[in-house]
Order: structure tokens, then sequence, then C-alpha cells
């Protein structure tokens, strides 16, 4: 079987680095060498670099118009770690024939990174120590590296020109199947398998990843705030074909890859992030980290610690439910649909709630510790979870349920409300509602219900309370797998919402 060749390329950019496609094309005409797709300074220098490190390794560069492509075009192409596949790039071009035969071909993935000396040699850069994990990534079948590397099936160093060219051409000629690096390292990813106990805490929050319910999760330090912010994304069920065109298409926008666009994003938001940057990324119409949660879930990490411009931009966009930037003179908007969780101390000191620590704040200043947030911000979350310590010679003697235990119910409950709203445009979960409020009458039944058993109260709910309560109650019957709001549902889910609005003080809430 006849094999085509693909080279990719690696720049670092972040951690995960940069994917590039490298492509060359050498055709009849005046003598010359262009590389396209934003190159930077270091990149257009590799012309000169290539060239005569090709000459020096015995290759003759060829005498014809030569155009090297780098894609996605739209991103700028940093760093010296091109040059490499940009020569094999060369190289393989001027060998290709013309074949006009049906016979099938494979398409041969080949991620190359290293920077060329004039004399051929690779110089040693493990800066490249990315370009192993995005080949696994990208499903490459070979990856040439600039240092050396053991125990890594189809992980090649390349020493110099010649050598990196011979890895390549061993791998074509051979008649073997191709072997995806990295493919049998795939595994399920655990959830809460290595959370001993806090069942109520799993309950709850598999209960409002259902439902896309936002939640702020608070209790003394060390209790497991953050770790519980984290587990949520994977609770989520898998997006629709909708969903999955859509934040595909944000990722494009912003020259990002999404490995698993099916699967909901979830990413914590630095505490030096700008409303700028929440609302509009890097460039002037590119979509800020708002919109790159869209459908996910946005994780607000020790929420006090934020700047109350950037609260307010995150509380806007969470209403609207979209991102929007002018900077550029014109307004550039994106869907921003996104799951909050939010975690915080529930006093300065962090000693409220605390069994081992003595709170030494006053009334007054854990009122102030929670006006950081703003009212207007805690009514947006529909859970507000109070997190105990709980002693850990009991928690080892809890039994642990599996995940599939919380999986089937997330399931079950997200298929019952997809069905609910299938008719509605952006609307699948209960949590969702409040981005179209009139879909409220769909839930005109458990409206009404709830407004009997509040007509007798004191102090009853106002329009946002009401929307979260009739929501969140309806999502504690779908996680039951009932068609019927009970009344026990409706104080539930006002048990959920019970903290924050000059409630600080607790010990233990029940479900």
């Amino acid at each position: 079987m006849r094999k085509n060749l693909k080279i990719y390329g690696y720049c670092n950019r972040g951690y995960d680095g940069q994917t590039i496609g490298i492509e060359c094309d050498v055709r009849n005409g005046f003598p010359g060498f262009d590389i396209i797709g934003l190159p930077d300074k270091a990149v257009t220098e590799s012309k000169d670099r290539v060239k005569t490190a090709l000459r020096n390794s015995g290759f003759k560069f060829p005498q014809s118009r030569v155009l090297v492509s780098l894609s996605p075009a739209s991103v700028p192409k940093t760093g010296s770690l091109l040059d490499l596949g940009i020569a094999l790039s060369v190289l393989f071009a001027c060998g290709k024939e013309a074949d006009n035969s049906k016979s099938e071909r494979k398409t041969v993935k080949i991620m190359v990174a290293g920077e060329l000396a004039l004399d051929g040699n690779v110089i040693q850069n493990s800066s490249a120590l990315g370009a192993i994990q995005a080949s696994e990534k990208l499903g490459c079948n070979l990856c040439i590296v600039p240092f050396p590397i053991q125990g890594k099936p189809g992980v090649a160093e390349a020493v110099n020109l010649t050598s990196a060219f011979l890895h390549c051409g061993e791998y074509l000629n051979s008649s073997d199947e191709p072997v995806i690096i990295g493919k049998f390292q795939e595994s399920k990813q655990s959830i809460f398998e290595d959370v001993i106990g806090m069942n109520r805490e799993k309950e709850i929050l598999s209960m409002a990843a259902s439902g896309f319910h936002s939640m702020l999760i608070f209790g003394p330090p060390g209790v497991g705030k953050t770790m519980l912010s984290g587990k949520i994304g994977k609770l989520l069920p898998y997006l629709s074909e909708k969903e999955t065109e859509e934040i595909t298409r944000i990722y494009g926008c912003a020259g990002l890859e999404i490995t698993n666009p099916e699967c909901p994003v979830s990413r914590i938001v630095s505490h030096d992030c700008s409303p700028i940057q929440f609302t509009g990324g890097s460039n002037s119409k590119s979509p800020g980290i708002g919109a790159l949660c869209h459908s996910g879930v946005l994780v607000l990490d020790e929420i006090t610690k934020y700047s109350p411009s950037l609260l307010e931009s995150v509380k806007e966009t969470y209403d609207k439910g979209i991102t929007a930037s002018s900077r550029s003179g014109e307004e550039i908007t994106y869907p921003a649909r996104f799951l909050m969780i939010a975690n915080l101390n529930p006093c300065s000191c962090g000693g409220l709630g605390s069994h081992s620590t003595v709170c030494t704040c006053t009334s007054q200043k854990i009122n102030n510790h929670w006006k950081r947030l703003g009212r207007p911000l805690v009514e947006r979350f529909d859970i507000r979870l109070p997190v105990p310590e709980y002693d850990m010679s009991k928690l080892m003697e809890t039994e642990n349920l599996p995940d599939s235990y919380y999986l089937e119910k997330i399931r079950i409950s997200a298929d019952r409300q997809r069905i609910r709203y299938k008719k509605i445009e952006n609307i699948n979960f209960n949590g969702e509602i409040h981005f179209v409020p009139a879909t409220l009458d769909i839930l005109k039944k458990e409206t009404e219900m709830y407004g009997k058993i509040r007509s007798n109260a004191n102090n009853p709910a106002n329009a946002r309370e009401l929307i979260s309560i009739v929501a969140l109650a309806r999502t504690i019957a779908d996680y039951s797998n009932r068609d019927e709001v009970t009344e026990e549902d409706f104080s539930k889910a006002e048990k959920l919402r019970k903290y924050g609005n000059g409630d600080f003080y607790w010990k233990v809430m029940n479900m």
C-alpha cells in the first residue's frame, strides 16, 4: 500500500504548545524560497538555515520556486523549532512524483520538531518535549525530536538532518501497518473514585450537573472546595450536535484546537484576568474566556480574590448568555452559556464552621466578607453548598458508590430535560431557563404549585428566586426519575439556596 506523508511541526505556545501543519510546493519558475502563514522573524530566518543545512548535509536545494505554507494561516508562528519540519517538507516535495493511479493510499502523519545548525546538525532543545504529547493528541505515526528518548514507541531522535530524513524514509517504505503513537494509553478517567466519603456533596454536585445549575461552595480551608469545583466538568452530559458545532467554531476563532469537542470544557479563571480578557480575548475579534467556556464550566476559585469589575462582567455574561466586545470599533459577540461554579471561605479568617479553629471575625466583618461578592451575583447561584469539616476516621468507614451510579442518574435526568425543551432554541436543561425566562411557561404546573405553597409566606419569592427554585425543584424530581414535583422537592430547593443572603452560620445541611 502506498503512503501519503503529512508533516506537522511544533511551536512553544503555552504548556500544551501549538501544532502546525507544514506543506511545501516546488514548481517551475524563477528560483526563490517563500514561507507563508504569519511567520515571525525567527521562522522567516529559517529559510537561510534550511538552505545552508541542506547543502552542508549533501542534499541539493531545488533551483525552482519553493513555497512553504504553515497552517492554520491565521495564527502567528513563532520560534525556531519548525526548521527541521520545513527542511524535510522541501526534501519530500522534491522527490514527489505524479501519481494518477486509483490505488488505495494510507496517510502517514509525522510530527517533527528541531532547530537546524548551519552544518546540518540538530540543536538539542528540551523545549520540544511537548511535541511528543502533541503528536499523541493528533494521532501521529512518528514523532522526531531533538533529544534522546527511550521507551517511547514511534518516537525517534534526530541527531542531524540526514538521520531525520532516514527515519522518515524507513517509515514510509515499511510494509507494516502504521502504529498510532499513544493510542494504547487511552483509559477511562475516574471522577469520584478518588474521593473518600462526602456522599452528600457528590449527590448534590451530580444533581447540579444534570440540570446545569450554577453552584457556590463554601467552607473552612482544607475541606475540599477546590477539589469538588473541579469535578463537575467531568459530570456534565455530552454535548448535542449543535453545541459541539458551536464550541468547535469558537475555539477555531481563537486559533485553538479542541481534542474532544463533544465533551464539555472546564476552565478556571485566573485571578489576574481582566474584564477585557474575559469578554474579548487577546485579539480585538477573538473570543474571551467566557466564550471558551460555552456549554461547559466556568470555575471561580476563591471568588473573593477577583476584582469587582471582573465579577460584574461574569454576571452580565451569565445573564445574557453571550460575550460582547467593541474594542475593534464594532461589536463582536460569541455565545457564552456556561455553568458557573465558585468557592470561598465563609469568613475572612476561615474559622467559621470549623471544629478545630475559633472564628475571630465579628458579625459585621463576616457580612463585609460576603459583600465582596455582592447580593446580585450570589443570587445567580441556584445552589449554595456549605462543606463542613469531616472526621477522617469516619470518612474511611463510608461506602463509596461507583462513578457509574452518578453518571447513570445524570444521563436519565439529562434525557428527560432534553426532551422537555427540544422545541426551544438554546435551552436544554432546567438550569438554563434564566437565559429565556419565558420558558418558565413549560413549568407552569410547578410554578402554580409553588405559588400555592408560598401564598401564606411573609416573604414571598422575587422573580429570580421563583425561577431558580422552580427549576431546581424540577431538577430534583428529574434526578430521581419522577414526573411529578413534590412539596418536599420545593423544600429541598429552598434549603439549597438558603445561604449567602445574610445567613452565613451553618453546621450541616441535609439534602
